[in-house]
């Protein structure tokens, strides 16, 4: 008896399923606790991390005790340079909810605010951030450089 095309295509499907699981190519999205304990321990360490006068080798070494305890809590191994780069998607997903916040709070007219709420996790972020991070500096244009300097000034007039 032959078996209904359905049913194979189902079966191959299956089987093909199977083998691809064990072959996962990308990994696990952070997982809630993984995200607090990132947040939390990058934002205890943001002023080192922003500092000067700290090596690169020291930068560095921070982000590996962030690493360390994210992986602790995580069921999938991170690795430094994922560890960072989620931070950093973190912190600017958040500046352009807080922009967009912003300007759909100027442009309403008195109407209601069209208005992204914030996550508990982008809320922390929010407290490492100041204004200049989200609106950017009033009066300052990035095109405007100085003859043969190559530096960005602040103009008079931003047109």
């Amino acid at each position: 008896m032959e078996t209904p095309y359905l049913n194979d295509g189902f079966a191959r499907f299956v089987v093909c399923g199977m083998a691809s699981s064990g072959s996962r190519k990308r990994k696990r999205k952070f997982d809630p606790m993984e995200m607090e304990v990132l947040v939390d321990e990058a934002n205890k360490h943001l002023s080192e991390l922003q500092q000067r006068g700290v090596t690169v080798t020291q930068r560095n070494a921070i982000w590996e005790q962030i690493c360390h305890k994210v992986n602790a809590v995580g069921e999938t191994l991170r690795t430094v340079d994922e560890v960072k780069r989620r931070y950093q998607d973190i912190r600017r997903r958040t500046k352009e909810k807080l922009a967009y916040n912003k300007t759909s709070a100027n442009k309403t007219g008195g109407g209601t605010v069209d208005e992204m709420p914030l996550t508990s996790i982008e809320e922390q972020v929010q407290l490492t951030l100041c204004e200049e991070q989200i609106t950017g500096i009033a009066g300052y244009d990035t095109l405007d450089q100085t003859a043969g300097h190559g530096r960005c000034t602040i103009s008079e007039k931003v047109y």
